[in-house]
């Protein structure tokens, strides 16, 4: 199963002698893993209080996402179908691609400016780019990585 057809479709032109498996991510090829806000935490980026931490390899890179709803987690073909639906939040540190998450602003935490949201979401790339580097078909409940 092809995670989002249309946003594989775009990447081929990028691709160009990338070998298929790097380019065409199968379910098999996302990790998942429930998060959610604990009791006094500070510093929780999402508007949504728990949700689904998922990664995937696509073109070479470890591309982080959120899905504000944690039984994902338990339904992969739900994540996928969540995926597409575009509800997923892409998670990075990076302020140009934050930018590119500007019609996304209500799944941020409200008030958070582009600085706090740099901050806030640096543990959460590195926590989902160490899922990636799970073992295929891996699924994590919380607190396991």
């Amino acid at each position: 199963m092809v995670i989002a057809p249309a946003i594989l479709a775009g990447l081929l032109p990028v691709a160009g002698g990338m070998p298929v498996d790097g380019i065409m991510p199968g379910i098999l090829d996302v990790r998942l893993q429930a998060i959610s806000r604990q009791a006094n935490e500070q510093g929780w980026p999402f508007a949504a209080e728990a949700g689904t931490l998922a990664c995937v390899r696509a073109l070479g890179s470890k591309v982080v996402i959120f899905l504000p709803d944690p039984k994902l987690a338990e339904d992969e073909d739900a994540a996928m179908d969540e995926f597409v639906e575009d509800k997923y939040l892409h998670v990075t540190a990076n302020p140009l691609e934050l930018f590119a998450e500007f019609g996304k602003a209500n799944q941020f935490a409200p008030g958070l400016t582009i600085e706090d949201k740099i901050r806030q979401l640096g543990p959460f790339v590195t926590l989902g780019k160490k899922l990636c580097d799970q073992p295929k078909g891996t699924v994590l409940g919380p607190g396991e990585l």
